[in-house]
Protein backbone atom coordinates (compact mmCIF):
# COMPACT_ATOMS: atom_id res chain seq x y z
CA UNK A 1 0.00 0.00 0.00
CA UNK A 2 1.63 3.51 -1.32
CA UNK A 3 1.84 6.18 1.50
CA UNK A 4 -0.53 8.61 -0.19
CA UNK A 5 -2.97 5.96 0.24
CA UNK A 6 -2.45 5.24 3.89
CA UNK A 7 -2.26 9.30 4.71
CA UNK A 8 -6.01 9.13 2.64
CA UNK A 9 -7.43 6.94 4.58
CA UNK A 10 -5.56 8.59 8.28
CA UNK A 11 -7.44 11.69 7.08
CA UNK A 12 -10.13 10.45 6.55
CA UNK A 13 -10.44 8.33 9.79
CA UNK A 14 -9.61 11.33 11.51
CA UNK A 15 -12.35 13.23 9.96
CA UNK A 16 -14.97 10.62 10.83
CA UNK A 17 -13.29 11.01 13.92
CA UNK A 18 -14.12 14.79 14.62
CA UNK A 19 -17.48 14.95 13.01
CA UNK A 20 -18.72 11.88 15.87
CA UNK A 21 -17.35 13.90 18.30
CA UNK A 22 -19.28 17.18 17.10
CA UNK A 23 -22.50 15.03 17.03
CA UNK A 24 -21.60 13.42 20.72
CA UNK A 25 -21.18 16.74 21.95
CA UNK A 26 -24.29 18.39 20.05
CA UNK A 27 -26.98 15.76 21.19
CA UNK A 28 -25.65 15.72 25.36
CA UNK A 29 -26.96 19.19 25.28
CA UNK A 30 -30.19 21.45 24.18
CA UNK A 31 -30.80 24.99 24.60
CA UNK A 32 -34.32 25.99 24.67
CA UNK A 33 -35.15 29.83 24.18
CA UNK A 34 -38.41 31.12 26.05
CA UNK A 35 -39.95 34.38 26.57
CA UNK A 36 -43.52 33.54 28.32
CA UNK A 37 -45.14 31.17 30.23
CA UNK A 38 -46.23 29.03 27.89
CA UNK A 39 -43.12 28.21 26.12
CA UNK A 40 -41.33 28.06 29.73
CA UNK A 41 -44.03 24.96 30.38
CA UNK A 42 -43.63 23.55 26.90
CA UNK A 43 -40.01 23.88 27.17
CA UNK A 44 -39.85 22.01 30.35
CA UNK A 45 -41.91 19.34 28.89
CA UNK A 46 -39.49 18.51 25.34
CA UNK A 47 -36.19 18.56 28.14
CA UNK A 48 -38.13 16.00 30.10
CA UNK A 49 -36.78 12.43 28.56
CA UNK A 50 -34.60 14.15 25.97
CA UNK A 51 -31.53 12.06 26.59
CA UNK A 52 -29.52 15.37 27.17
CA UNK A 53 -28.57 18.04 29.37
CA UNK A 54 -30.51 20.87 28.76
CA UNK A 55 -30.76 24.40 29.24
CA UNK A 56 -33.62 27.01 29.51
CA UNK A 57 -32.83 30.38 29.03
CA UNK A 58 -35.27 33.17 29.93
CA UNK A 59 -35.89 36.24 28.81
CA UNK A 60 -36.93 39.41 30.53
CA UNK A 61 -40.65 39.17 32.24
CA UNK A 62 -42.39 37.67 34.74
CA UNK A 63 -43.54 34.30 34.32
CA UNK A 64 -46.59 33.30 36.83
CA UNK A 65 -47.15 29.63 37.59
CA UNK A 66 -51.18 31.36 37.31
CA UNK A 67 -50.91 32.76 34.15
CA UNK A 68 -52.93 29.48 31.84
CA UNK A 69 -54.08 28.15 35.37
CA UNK A 70 -51.86 25.11 35.25
CA UNK A 71 -50.13 25.48 38.41
CA UNK A 72 -46.33 24.89 39.58
CA UNK A 73 -43.83 25.25 36.89
CA UNK A 74 -42.68 20.96 36.67
CA UNK A 75 -40.01 18.92 35.49
CA UNK A 76 -40.09 15.55 35.79
CA UNK A 77 -37.34 12.64 34.68
CA UNK A 78 -35.67 9.58 35.61
CA UNK A 79 -32.20 10.26 33.95
CA UNK A 80 -29.29 11.42 34.97
CA UNK A 81 -28.98 14.44 32.72
CA UNK A 82 -29.33 17.95 34.83
CA UNK A 83 -30.94 20.79 33.91
CA UNK A 84 -30.21 24.68 34.02
CA UNK A 85 -32.52 27.47 33.96
CA UNK A 86 -30.89 30.90 33.55
CA UNK A 87 -31.89 34.21 32.29
CA UNK A 88 -31.08 35.97 29.06
CA UNK A 89 -27.30 36.66 29.19
CA UNK A 90 -26.93 40.74 30.05
CA UNK A 91 -30.11 40.13 32.42
CA UNK A 92 -30.56 39.65 36.40
CA UNK A 93 -32.60 38.25 38.72
CA UNK A 94 -34.49 41.72 38.52
CA UNK A 95 -35.33 41.54 35.14
CA UNK A 96 -36.83 37.60 35.08
CA UNK A 97 -39.00 36.29 37.46
CA UNK A 98 -40.74 33.40 38.49
CA UNK A 99 -43.95 33.77 40.83
CA UNK A 100 -46.29 31.37 42.74
CA UNK A 101 -48.92 34.67 43.25
CA UNK A 102 -48.99 33.29 46.44
CA UNK A 103 -51.13 30.32 45.38
CA UNK A 104 -48.87 27.69 44.05
CA UNK A 105 -45.54 26.35 44.66
CA UNK A 106 -42.96 27.89 41.85
CA UNK A 107 -40.84 25.26 40.85
CA UNK A 108 -40.97 21.25 41.13
CA UNK A 109 -37.74 19.29 39.72
CA UNK A 110 -37.29 15.28 39.91
CA UNK A 111 -35.10 13.51 38.49
CA UNK A 112 -32.36 10.51 38.72
CA UNK A 113 -30.35 11.66 42.09
CA UNK A 114 -27.29 11.68 39.84
CA UNK A 115 -28.68 14.77 38.02
CA UNK A 116 -28.40 18.40 39.45
CA UNK A 117 -30.47 21.37 39.15
CA UNK A 118 -28.86 24.77 38.54
CA UNK A 119 -30.98 28.12 38.80
CA UNK A 120 -28.87 31.58 37.81
CA UNK A 121 -29.72 35.15 37.59
CA UNK A 122 -33.71 34.57 38.26
CA UNK A 123 -35.98 35.71 41.11
CA UNK A 124 -38.22 33.28 42.75
CA UNK A 125 -40.78 34.75 44.57
CA UNK A 126 -44.44 34.20 45.90
CA UNK A 127 -44.62 30.11 46.49
CA UNK A 128 -47.01 28.70 48.44
CA UNK A 129 -46.40 25.12 48.71
CA UNK A 130 -50.10 24.48 47.88
CA UNK A 131 -51.26 22.18 51.10
CA UNK A 132 -47.71 20.51 50.55
CA UNK A 133 -45.51 20.26 53.96
CA UNK A 134 -41.84 20.99 51.64
CA UNK A 135 -40.42 24.07 49.41
CA UNK A 136 -42.91 26.85 48.74
CA UNK A 137 -40.53 28.01 46.37
CA UNK A 138 -38.25 25.19 45.07
CA UNK A 139 -38.60 21.96 45.75
CA UNK A 140 -35.56 19.71 44.30
CA UNK A 141 -35.86 15.93 44.46
CA UNK A 142 -31.97 16.07 43.65
CA UNK A 143 -29.72 18.56 44.57
CA UNK A 144 -29.54 21.91 43.30
CA UNK A 145 -27.12 24.68 43.13
CA UNK A 146 -28.30 28.27 42.49
CA UNK A 147 -26.63 31.68 41.57
CA UNK A 148 -27.52 35.03 41.51
CA UNK A 149 -30.74 34.15 42.47
CA UNK A 150 -33.48 36.27 44.57
CA UNK A 151 -35.57 33.87 46.33
CA UNK A 152 -37.88 35.60 48.25
CA UNK A 153 -41.95 35.46 50.26
CA UNK A 154 -42.09 32.26 49.93
CA UNK A 155 -44.13 29.83 52.34
CA UNK A 156 -44.49 25.83 53.12
CA UNK A 157 -47.24 25.61 54.88
CA UNK A 158 -50.02 22.76 54.27
CA UNK A 159 -52.01 23.68 57.53
CA UNK A 160 -51.07 20.84 59.91
CA UNK A 161 -48.20 18.73 60.47
CA UNK A 162 -44.68 19.43 59.66
CA UNK A 163 -43.39 21.76 57.40
CA UNK A 164 -39.56 21.62 55.55
CA UNK A 165 -37.93 24.38 53.62
CA UNK A 166 -39.75 27.96 53.15
CA UNK A 167 -37.86 29.06 50.44
CA UNK A 168 -36.20 26.13 49.24
CA UNK A 169 -36.67 22.05 49.72
CA UNK A 170 -34.28 19.86 48.61
CA UNK A 171 -33.26 15.74 49.13
CA UNK A 172 -29.76 16.40 47.85
CA UNK A 173 -27.14 19.19 48.78
CA UNK A 174 -27.34 22.42 48.23
CA UNK A 175 -25.30 25.22 46.97
CA UNK A 176 -25.94 29.03 47.14
CA UNK A 177 -23.09 31.92 45.63
CA UNK A 178 -23.75 35.35 45.12
CA UNK A 179 -27.41 35.08 45.97
CA UNK A 180 -30.06 36.51 48.64
CA UNK A 181 -32.45 34.12 50.51
CA UNK A 182 -34.96 36.19 52.53
CA UNK A 183 -38.33 36.52 53.75
CA UNK A 184 -39.26 32.91 53.36
CA UNK A 185 -41.44 31.22 56.00
CA UNK A 186 -41.75 26.87 56.60
CA UNK A 187 -44.90 26.94 59.40
CA UNK A 188 -45.41 23.72 61.58
CA UNK A 189 -48.67 23.41 63.34
CA UNK A 190 -49.44 20.18 65.77
CA UNK A 191 -50.99 17.88 64.30
CA UNK A 192 -49.30 14.88 66.00
CA UNK A 193 -46.71 15.02 68.91
CA UNK A 194 -44.25 17.66 68.03
CA UNK A 195 -44.85 18.42 64.26
CA UNK A 196 -42.74 21.20 63.59
CA UNK A 197 -41.22 23.63 60.92
CA UNK A 198 -37.51 23.14 59.69
CA UNK A 199 -35.98 25.71 57.75
CA UNK A 200 -37.40 28.87 56.55
CA UNK A 201 -34.87 30.04 54.56
CA UNK A 202 -33.33 26.01 53.44
CA UNK A 203 -33.96 23.05 54.01
CA UNK A 204 -31.30 19.78 52.58
CA UNK A 205 -30.79 16.46 53.68
CA UNK A 206 -27.42 17.02 52.24
CA UNK A 207 -24.93 19.80 52.82
CA UNK A 208 -25.30 23.48 52.36
CA UNK A 209 -22.49 25.72 51.08
CA UNK A 210 -23.17 29.38 51.01
CA UNK A 211 -20.57 31.74 49.50
CA UNK A 212 -20.94 35.41 49.19
CA UNK A 213 -24.42 35.63 49.87
CA UNK A 214 -27.33 36.88 52.35
CA UNK A 215 -29.71 35.24 54.15
CA UNK A 216 -31.71 36.82 55.94
CA UNK A 217 -35.61 37.95 58.02
CA UNK A 218 -36.56 33.79 57.28
CA UNK A 219 -38.75 32.15 60.06
CA UNK A 220 -39.03 28.42 61.13
CA UNK A 221 -42.23 28.70 63.42
CA UNK A 222 -43.85 26.58 65.50
CA UNK A 223 -47.97 27.58 64.87
CA UNK A 224 -48.92 25.50 68.58
CA UNK A 225 -48.04 24.51 71.97
CA UNK A 226 -46.20 21.24 70.86
CA UNK A 227 -44.88 22.76 67.54
CA UNK A 228 -41.11 23.95 67.26
CA UNK A 229 -38.76 25.74 65.05
CA UNK A 230 -35.50 24.42 63.55
CA UNK A 231 -33.29 26.66 61.42
CA UNK A 232 -34.55 29.91 61.14
CA UNK A 233 -32.20 30.59 57.57
CA UNK A 234 -30.70 26.92 57.12
CA UNK A 235 -31.80 23.81 58.34
CA UNK A 236 -29.36 20.98 56.87
CA UNK A 237 -28.98 17.03 57.90
CA UNK A 238 -25.61 16.91 56.76
CA UNK A 239 -22.46 19.75 56.77
CA UNK A 240 -23.30 23.44 56.58
CA UNK A 241 -20.02 25.47 54.93
CA UNK A 242 -20.34 29.45 54.80
CA UNK A 243 -18.12 32.06 53.45
CA UNK A 244 -18.36 35.52 52.60
CA UNK A 245 -21.91 35.52 53.86
CA UNK A 246 -24.34 37.27 56.50
CA UNK A 247 -26.76 35.34 57.90
CA UNK A 248 -29.10 37.84 59.79
CA UNK A 249 -32.78 38.06 61.36
CA UNK A 250 -33.59 35.10 60.97
CA UNK A 251 -36.09 33.50 63.52
CA UNK A 252 -36.59 30.06 65.02
CA UNK A 253 -39.78 30.17 67.64
CA UNK A 254 -43.57 28.95 68.41
CA UNK A 255 -46.77 31.00 68.78
CA UNK A 256 -48.49 29.60 71.07
CA UNK A 257 -47.47 29.79 74.80
CA UNK A 258 -50.01 27.85 76.33
CA UNK A 259 -51.51 23.76 75.89
CA UNK A 260 -55.06 23.02 75.68
CA UNK A 261 -55.89 23.53 79.41
CA UNK A 262 -54.61 26.84 79.65
CA UNK A 263 -51.28 25.85 81.18
CA UNK A 264 -48.12 27.87 80.04
CA UNK A 265 -45.59 25.30 78.83
CA UNK A 266 -42.18 25.84 77.27
CA UNK A 267 -40.88 24.22 74.37
CA UNK A 268 -37.44 24.96 73.07
CA UNK A 269 -36.51 26.20 69.55
CA UNK A 270 -33.17 25.25 67.80
CA UNK A 271 -31.34 27.40 65.41
CA UNK A 272 -32.42 31.22 64.67
CA UNK A 273 -29.91 31.33 62.20
CA UNK A 274 -28.35 27.80 61.12
CA UNK A 275 -29.06 24.44 62.36
CA UNK A 276 -26.83 21.77 61.39
CA UNK A 277 -26.61 18.11 62.19
CA UNK A 278 -23.48 17.84 60.78
CA UNK A 279 -20.10 19.75 60.73
CA UNK A 280 -20.25 23.21 60.26
CA UNK A 281 -17.14 25.61 59.26
CA UNK A 282 -17.98 29.44 59.07
CA UNK A 283 -15.58 31.80 57.86
CA UNK A 284 -15.28 35.58 57.30
CA UNK A 285 -19.18 35.54 57.86
CA UNK A 286 -21.51 38.07 60.03
CA UNK A 287 -23.69 36.03 62.69
CA UNK A 288 -26.48 38.64 63.87
CA UNK A 289 -30.16 39.71 65.17
CA UNK A 290 -30.79 36.28 64.88
CA UNK A 291 -33.37 34.47 67.30
CA UNK A 292 -34.61 30.95 69.04
CA UNK A 293 -37.05 32.22 71.15
CA UNK A 294 -38.78 31.35 73.95
CA UNK A 295 -37.05 31.51 77.33
CA UNK A 296 -33.65 31.70 77.50
CA UNK A 297 -33.37 28.11 79.47
CA UNK A 298 -34.71 26.86 76.41
CA UNK A 299 -33.19 28.82 73.63
CA UNK A 300 -31.08 26.34 71.23
CA UNK A 301 -28.47 28.54 69.93
CA UNK A 302 -29.76 31.61 68.15
CA UNK A 303 -27.25 32.24 65.93
CA UNK A 304 -26.44 28.60 65.72
CA UNK A 305 -26.83 25.20 66.61
CA UNK A 306 -24.30 22.60 65.62
CA UNK A 307 -20.25 22.69 66.05
CA UNK A 308 -17.55 22.74 64.28
CA UNK A 309 -14.68 25.65 63.44
CA UNK A 310 -15.65 29.42 63.19
CA UNK A 311 -13.02 31.58 61.86
CA UNK A 312 -13.12 35.66 61.58
CA UNK A 313 -16.39 35.47 62.00
CA UNK A 314 -18.89 38.21 63.84
CA UNK A 315 -21.44 37.46 65.89
CA UNK A 316 -23.71 40.38 67.09
CA UNK A 317 -27.29 40.65 68.67
CA UNK A 318 -28.12 36.97 68.43
CA UNK A 319 -30.37 35.79 71.00
CA UNK A 320 -27.03 33.32 71.87
CA UNK A 321 -24.52 33.09 69.25
CA UNK A 322 -23.50 29.37 69.38
CA UNK A 323 -25.24 26.28 70.96
CA UNK A 324 -22.65 23.68 70.85
CA UNK A 325 -23.66 20.11 69.50
CA UNK A 326 -19.84 18.84 69.32
CA UNK A 327 -16.57 19.74 70.64
CA UNK A 328 -15.34 22.94 68.39
CA UNK A 329 -13.01 25.95 67.35
CA UNK A 330 -13.85 29.32 67.85
CA UNK A 331 -10.67 31.66 66.81
CA UNK A 332 -10.83 35.15 65.56
CA UNK A 333 -14.12 36.12 66.23
CA UNK A 334 -15.80 38.89 67.40
CA UNK A 335 -18.02 37.03 69.88
CA UNK A 336 -19.87 36.96 73.68
CA UNK A 337 -18.83 34.59 75.43
CA UNK A 338 -21.85 34.82 77.62
CA UNK A 339 -23.55 33.91 74.71
CA UNK A 340 -21.82 30.75 74.22
CA UNK A 341 -24.30 27.91 75.36
CA UNK A 342 -23.81 24.23 76.03
CA UNK A 343 -19.58 24.66 76.11
CA UNK A 344 -19.10 22.22 79.20
CA UNK A 345 -20.20 18.96 77.31
CA UNK A 346 -17.85 19.04 74.97
CA UNK A 347 -13.87 21.05 74.12
CA UNK A 348 -14.37 24.14 72.56
CA UNK A 349 -11.06 26.00 72.20
CA UNK A 350 -11.07 29.70 72.16
CA UNK A 351 -8.44 31.67 70.87
CA UNK A 352 -7.66 35.17 70.11
CA UNK A 353 -11.59 36.62 69.98
CA UNK A 354 -12.96 39.99 70.60
CA UNK A 355 -15.33 40.84 73.55
CA UNK A 356 -17.54 43.16 73.17
CA UNK A 357 -16.56 45.36 75.54
CA UNK A 358 -13.23 45.95 73.83
CA UNK A 359 -14.28 48.36 71.19
CA UNK A 360 -17.26 48.73 68.79
CA UNK A 361 -18.26 47.54 65.49
CA UNK A 362 -18.90 50.74 63.77
CA UNK A 363 -21.34 49.20 60.83
CA UNK A 364 -21.99 51.81 58.23
CA UNK A 365 -25.14 50.12 56.52
CA UNK A 366 -27.58 47.45 57.24
CA UNK A 367 -25.49 45.03 55.05
CA UNK A 368 -22.69 45.63 58.16
CA UNK A 369 -20.32 46.94 56.13
CA UNK A 370 -17.26 48.37 58.56
CA UNK A 371 -16.69 51.48 59.42
CA UNK A 372 -13.54 53.21 59.96
CA UNK A 373 -12.64 52.82 63.53
CA UNK A 374 -14.21 49.34 63.79
CA UNK A 375 -12.63 47.04 66.08
CA UNK A 376 -13.03 44.26 63.46
CA UNK A 377 -10.33 45.64 61.14
CA UNK A 378 -7.31 43.80 60.99
CA UNK A 379 -8.23 40.71 63.77
CA UNK A 380 -8.35 38.37 61.63
CA UNK A 381 -6.86 35.23 60.86
CA UNK A 382 -5.08 35.23 57.57
CA UNK A 383 -6.06 32.39 54.60
CA UNK A 384 -2.92 32.22 53.40
CA UNK A 385 -1.45 31.51 56.82
CA UNK A 386 -0.10 28.06 57.86
CA UNK A 387 -1.88 27.77 60.94
CA UNK A 388 -5.54 28.65 58.79
CA UNK A 389 -4.68 26.24 56.19
CA UNK A 390 -4.20 23.23 58.78
CA UNK A 391 -7.41 24.42 60.06
CA UNK A 392 -9.57 24.77 56.59
CA UNK A 393 -8.07 22.13 54.32
CA UNK A 394 -11.09 23.05 52.02
CA UNK A 395 -9.28 24.55 48.90
CA UNK A 396 -12.97 26.33 47.64
CA UNK A 397 -12.98 28.25 50.71
CA UNK A 398 -9.34 29.59 50.33
CA UNK A 399 -10.02 30.74 47.04
CA UNK A 400 -13.22 32.49 48.46
CA UNK A 401 -11.89 34.24 50.72
CA UNK A 402 -9.16 36.09 48.13
CA UNK A 403 -12.11 38.56 47.45
CA UNK A 404 -14.59 39.76 49.85
CA UNK A 405 -18.50 39.59 49.69
CA UNK A 406 -18.48 43.32 47.96
CA UNK A 407 -16.19 41.12 44.89
CA UNK A 408 -12.99 43.75 46.35
CA UNK A 409 -9.56 42.20 46.73
CA UNK A 410 -7.93 40.84 50.47
CA UNK A 411 -6.11 41.49 52.36
CA UNK A 412 -5.94 45.60 52.46
CA UNK A 413 -3.69 46.48 55.34
CA UNK A 414 -2.19 44.34 57.78
CA UNK A 415 -4.24 41.45 58.58
CA UNK A 416 -7.84 40.82 57.15
CA UNK A 417 -10.63 41.86 58.74
CA UNK A 418 -13.56 39.89 60.61
CA UNK A 419 -16.49 39.44 58.27
CA UNK A 420 -17.62 39.21 54.75
CA UNK A 421 -16.27 42.24 54.41
CA UNK A 422 -12.59 43.98 53.92
CA UNK A 423 -12.88 47.85 55.25
CA UNK A 424 -10.70 49.70 52.51
CA UNK A 425 -10.59 53.56 54.11
CA UNK A 426 -10.06 55.28 49.92
CA UNK A 427 -13.18 53.19 49.05
CA UNK A 428 -15.03 54.31 52.15
CA UNK A 429 -14.27 58.09 52.44
CA UNK A 430 -15.49 58.60 49.11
Amino acid sequence: MNSRKIKTEHAVSFLFLIILLFISSYVSAKTFNVSNTTQFRKALEDAALNGEDDTLILAAGTYRTTDDGQGTFKFVDNEIYSLTIKAKNGLTADDVIMDGDNTNRVFWYKNSMESTLTIQSVTVKNGNSDNSACGGGIYVENSVIIKNLILTGNVADRGYGNSYGGGIYAKGNVTVTNSTISKNDAVGFHYDIFDSAYGGGIYANGNVTVTNSTISENNAIGDDYQSKGYGGGIYAKGNVTVTNSTISENNAYYVDDEDYYGDEVYYSTYGGGIYSKGNVIITNSTISGNNADYDDSYERGGGIYGYGIFINNIFSDNSSDIYFKGDSLVQNNYVDYEKLRHESSYIIIKKNNIQPNEGDLNFTDSDFRLGKGSIAINKGLSPTSQTFKKLIKDKSILKALKIDKDGNKRIIGKAIDLGPYEYNSKKASK
